[in-house]
């Protein structure tokens, strides 16, 4: 499986990812299939929470996590 990862420019809610996980679907066509969070942890430091649609949940797209389409310049720069 090849994935995309793209920077959430339509960010509105503190719930809401800081990244959003695209699979690449029939070669050019993208599908979201997960979230990703920044985090910080005393101990540990910077890290990414996140989650992963499977065939048997209901995607993240349908619960208001995931906005907005990527575009090319939604890449951004990983945050550490």
């Amino acid at each position: 499986m090849r994935i995309m990862v793209f920077k959430n420019k339509y960010k509105e809610n503190p719930k809401h990812p800081d990244f959003t996980i695209y699979k690449a679907v029939d070669g050019e066509d993208l599908k979201k299939i997960g979230a990703l969070w920044k985090g910080r942890s005393a101990k540990s430091g910077d890290f990414f929470s996140g989650t992963i649609d499977d065939e048997d949940t209901e995607p993240h797209q349908k619960r208001g996590y995931i906005t907005g389409e990527p575009t090319e310049d939604d890449g951004g720069d990983i945050p550490f």
